[in-house]
This record gives C-alpha cells, structure tokens and sequence, in this order.
C-alpha cells in the first residue's frame, strides 16, 4: 500500500530509521516526499542528525505530529521555532519551551504564558 504513495517506500523508511544515515540522505528523503505519505514524514522528523534544512523544509507539514517532532528538536532553526511559538496551537509552543535549543528569552517569555494559562 505506501508503496503505491511513495515508490520504494520500505527502502526509504529503512534509511530514514537508521542513525547511520547521513544528513543529505535524509534531506533528499524530505525533498522528494510525497505530500501523503505522513509516517515517513514524521520518521524523518523523529531521526536524532535531522537537519535544520529538513525541519524547516517540515515545520508546516499538514500532520500534526510531523509539526510537533520540529517543535522538539533540537536540531530545528531558531527562527522555526520562533514561528511555532506564535502558533496558537498549545502543544507546539509548549513543544518550543521544551526544547533545550529554544533561546533563554523565549523560553521565559513562553513558560509566562503557560503560567498565564494555568491561572485561568
């Protein structure tokens, strides 16, 4: 069946598990993904030497995982996650303050509005 969305889907998502796999490999996964298949989308999301260039590529993916594994990546850009933390979807810009890459003063300015949020 994905192999009727994405041809050599067990090939790709094989390379897109393993750890080994370099960096620009996996770029060219992302760059060639097909709109509809969302689990190589999110496995690629999820690999631990994903790129900043392959999550901004993914940070507006329609499927909501795929846009939560960006907001908690440590690889994901600074300026990527800025956006996500306007998002008004509470899990990613809680995502964003959780991330250990997310800049000091956003994360403050974000753990204020969960507080804000807590007190309501």
């Amino acid at each position: 069946e994905l192999n009727r969305i994405n041809p050599t889907w067990d090939r790709k998502f094989g390379k897109a598990q393993n750890p080994g796999t370099a960096s620009r490999e996996l770029v060219r996964l992302a760059t060639t993904l097909p709109g509809d298949d969302y689990l190589l989308a999110r496995v690629l999301t999820e690999h631990p030497e994903a790129p900043g260039e392959l999550l901004e590529q993914l940070a507006a993916h329609p499927y909501p995982a795929v846009r939560e594994n960006v907001a908690r990546h440590p690889h994901t850009p600074e300026a990527i996650l800025r956006h996500l933390a306007d998002s008004p979807s509470e899990p990613l810009w809680f995502l964003v303050a959780c991330n250990p890459s997310t800049p000091d003063e956003l994360r403050q300015r974000l753990r204020t509005r969960m507080r804000e949020l807590a007190e309501k």
